[in-house]
């Protein structure tokens, strides 16, 4: 439900000083400079030890992004820590599943289909009390997972003691029955009407795009859509927060369609 973007990890004042410098230059355009800055923060965030500005570090920056991750021990043994506890990166911690989701969907829906919605197997979400997230508290326990052989669950570690997350805790805490198995195969349509309704150009819809087609209520009279589309916008939303330029699954969205979140789901629609 949260998701952690990278923050620069040299000296604050060494980077700040560089960035005032470069404003100061006689820059031909902004462009320039913005082109610039951008190349300054890939390799701080690569921990180049020099600083100076050279374009055609600009590729070879790039592709070493794609591989940027936190220091892990190499090999972890079992049950040891797997990122290293001495050497971690500093973060920040995002998550788009708020109270506000909550509250739009009673807003949006007239009280004849907030009932439908609350048949679905997401309906006791609606009385949810307000609360708020705190990213960082999930962050902080997923730096301290160790090594395990069992890669359906995740163990983390507290000074010492060791606690699990697994289908089973998952359960108690969001009150979904994931009772069986279930694939997203057995949803699979060649069509979507969804698609077809509300996003028939779009080779690929983003979590945004849910986002505005729900708050605008562009079902019109439609019930049915009217609890679809709601549903959809809270899976993408708060089960499966991210980013709002992310995709969402096709798999997702033939579940939906289908009718699946009108009764009890598996596990494995919403988790694989």
């Amino acid at each position: 439900m949260f998701q952690s973007h990278l923050v620069l990890r040299k000296d604050p004042f060494q980077i700040r000083s560089r960035l005032v410098r470069l404003r100061e230059q006689n820059l031909r355009s902004l462009q320039r400079m913005l082109y610039q800055i951008l190349i300054l923060r890939m390799k701080c965030m690569m921990g180049e030890k020099s600083l100076k500005l050279n374009p055609r570090s600009m590729l070879r920056a790039q592709r070493s992004l794609k591989t940027l991750t936190y220091p892990k021990k190499n090999p972890p043994k079992e049950w040891d820590y797997i990122y290293d506890q001495k050497n971690l990166f500093i973060v920040k911690a995002v998550s788009t599943a708020t109270f506000q989701v909550i509250q739009n969907i009673k807003s949006c829906l007239s009280p004849e289909q907030l009932e439908m919605f609350s048949k679905t197997c997401f309906g006791h979400f609606l009385k949810l009390p307000e609360f708020k997230v705190q990213p960082q508290v999930f962050h902080g326990l997923l730096l301290r997972e160790v090594q395990q052989p069992n890669d359906a669950k995740l163990w983390v570690m507290i000074r010492g003691v060791r606690i699990r997350f697994s289908i089973e805790e998952f359960v108690l805490i969001a009150g979904l029955d994931c009772e069986g198995d279930c694939s997203v195969l057995d949803f699979k349509q060649d069509v979507n009407s969804l698609c077809e309704k509300y996003w028939p150009t779009s080779s690929s819809i983003t979590k945004e795009s849910v986002r505005e087609c729900f708050t605008t209520k562009q079902w019109g009279d439609s019930d049915e859509d009217a609890v679809k589309l709601p549903v959809l916008y809270f899976i993408e939303w708060f089960l499966l927060s991210g980013t709002k330029i992310k995709n969402v699954p096709r798999s997702i969205l033939d579940v939906v369609d289908n009718g699946g979140t009108m009764n009890l789901l598996g596990d494995g629609v919403l988790l694989n």
